[in-house]
């Protein structure tokens, strides 16, 4: 019993030591900007205080030509504390209380105060730093460590805000945005640029944030040679938002109907897509007049060079879904994947996709190897593809990056025009479209049609009308799919279907996933790059916080 009463003493011992250290419950920054480029900065700190040290502290390095001034401490009773100017850190916490000053380092500097009594507290600081905003030959912008890493406590809860002065209307049709070493989420709001945590900062986060101005909003007091492109470029080294070729593109659609409407173009932008529609109009026109059966494989067997094809000669958006089913029953045809009877995790018998090596890779289409690539990964040392193997697989955040490659590789958009001086292509595509259209039409069949029955599945497939030929090739010769087990296979519509819709699903998801990291990228907002990031800015490498 002792020994359980010791037990029992010394946990709420330790557990009231862990309790008692200093606790930063809420940082909340607020950010005033002047138009020269200056900042009134306010921070509130909602804290827990024991007898721990003998000041708090923000540290600000690396901060070149800007300055820090102006100093002003209060705390929850309001009162007003004495700003001593240089500030001796060796002094005792009774000499400190009420008392703030700032320490001047060789590349920075440390914004202190006293603790003063323990218990729950509140502290207001307010300052200014000169040169917050600088001018770069491209754009003015913000690239500031608004809480360093090496911050203790950190906050349970930060938040930031970005206003102007002069009460300009901060969004992204004008700036850009991106924040970096914590999880949280950055943005514009109200005319003001937001950003908060929303996962624990743990011991490397800090508050790390980049601001695009265009040129004109500000007429900054500090400028430098380097354009803010290279000095982007430097932030993103190591963040989540730089892409696996390491370059990424400003140009989204908002920025360039932002673009258009500064300067009048509005109108030409909607008289273009007409312009297009009509030139897919009058293509299809001419298409029809010359348009016979074709019997063959078009373009050697090149399906994504067919896909383009039917998307240019669409009038609205692109259509690649099909694409991806008619790839896999290519495989299929190729003896890489078969559909087997295999017990599942539940005992019972089911067919399912078994993935084999893929022969001369090098001399097939990227595409086709990339999906047999992912169904591999997928599938794992037993080589049995299964649906719910595939879907982790796709929306594992470690696949992510191979996943948006697919996705890159699959969406190639094209334009009619590019096909007018390829007609024989367009026709061969769109022939074989119409013969299998009207295969039910025919009166004869050679055995050269027979032969090619496999490949008009995946034809059909693309065209988005299989299901039509395979009821017509089973109603001219119900034998075929008996005796061809691999032309049994492609007519699998269940299981076929189960795999592309989760693979069709799942790489939905990845072009959404990237579509959002290209806009958030952009500056348009979003989550904050976790990782890493942020290298060059200025505030970074001071510290803060209790000591």
């Amino acid at each position: 019993m002792t020994k359980r009463i010791f037990t029992l003493c010394f946990s709420l011992l330790l557990f009231s030591a862990v309790q008692a250290a200093p606790q930063l419950h809420n940082l909340d920054i607020r950010v005033v900007l002047r138009h020269n480029g200056d900042a009134l900065i306010i921070e509130r700190r909602n804290m827990t205080i024991d007898d721990e040290g003998t000041e708090c502290y923000i540290g600000l390095g690396n901060m070149g030509p800007s300055k820090v001034k102006d100093l002003r401490v209060s705390d929850e009773s309001s009162v007003e504390y004495e700003n001593v100017g240089e500030w001796d850190v060796d002094k005792s916490r009774d000499w400190k209380t009420n008392r703030c000053g700032i320490v001047n380092k060789s590349n920075g500097y440390e914004l202190c105060w006293g603790l003063g009594k323990p218990g729950r507290r509140i502290y207001l600081t307010e300052y200014v730093i000169t040169g917050l905003v600088r001018s770069y030959p491209d754009a003015d912008a913000i690239r500031h460590v608004f809480m360093d890493s090496g911050v203790s406590p950190k906050p349970e809860k930060a938040t930031l805000s970005i206003e102007s002065e002069d009460s300009l209307s901060f969004t992204d049709e004008h700036c850009g945005v991106w924040g970096f070493r914590f999880g949280g989420e950055v943005g514009f709001d109200d005319g003001k640029i937001v950003a908060y945590n929303t996962e624990s900062f743990g011991s490397e986060g800090g508050l790390y944030i980049m601001v695009r101005f265009d040129k004109g909003m500000f007429a900054p007091s500090v400028s430098e040679d380097a354009t803010f492109e290279e000095k982007k470029e430097e932030a993103f080294e190591g963040s989540d938002y730089d892409t696996e070729s390491g370059s990424i593109s400003d140009w989204t659609f908002e920025d360039w109907c932002s673009v258009i409407f500064v300067v009048g173009l509005f109108a030409w932008g909607i008289f273009d897509k007409i312009g297009d529609y009509v030139s897919v109009w009058r293509a299809r026109r001419k298409l029809k007049k010359k348009l016979t059966w074709y019997r063959d494989i078009p373009l050697d067997g090149d399906l994504q060079e067919a896909n383009k094809i039917l998307n240019a000669y669409r009038y609205v958006g692109d259509n690649d879904n099909n694409l991806i089913s008619a790839c896999i029953l290519k495989l299929i045809n190729m003896g890489v994947i078969t559909i087997e009877e295999r017990l599942n995790a539940k005992g019972k018998i089911k067919p399912n996709f078994v993935i084999h090596p893929l022969e001369n890779a090098n001399e097939l289409p990227k595409l086709l190897c990339t999906i047999h690539d992912i169904f591999s990964n997928a599938a794992g040392e037993d080589t049995v593809l299964e649906t719910q193997e595939l879907r982790q697989y796709v929306d594992a955040k470690c696949n992510t990056s191979k996943m948006e490659s697919f996705v890159s590789m699959l969406h190639s958009k094209t334009s009619v025009s590019k096909y007018k001086k390829r007609e024989d292509d367009v026709l061969q595509v769109f022939g074989l479209k119409k013969y299998l259209e009207d295969f039910t039409l025919l009166n004869e069949r050679g055995v050269k049609e027979v032969a090619l029955w496999k490949d008009y599945m995946i034809y059909a497939t693309l065209f988005g009308i299989a299901e039509k030929v395979i009821k017509d090739m089973k109603a001219i010769n119900p034998e075929y799919f008996r005796m061809d087990k691999i032309a049994a296979q492609m007519a699998n519509d269940v299981t076929i279907h189960a795999i592309y819709s989760t693979f069709s699903s799942g790489t939905a998801r990845a072009a959404a996933r990237k579509a959002a990291r290209e806009s958030r990228a952009s500056g348009h907002g979003g989550h904050s790059s976790w990782g890493g990031g942020g290298g060059g800015f200025s505030g970074g490498g001071g510290g803060g916080g209790v000591r």
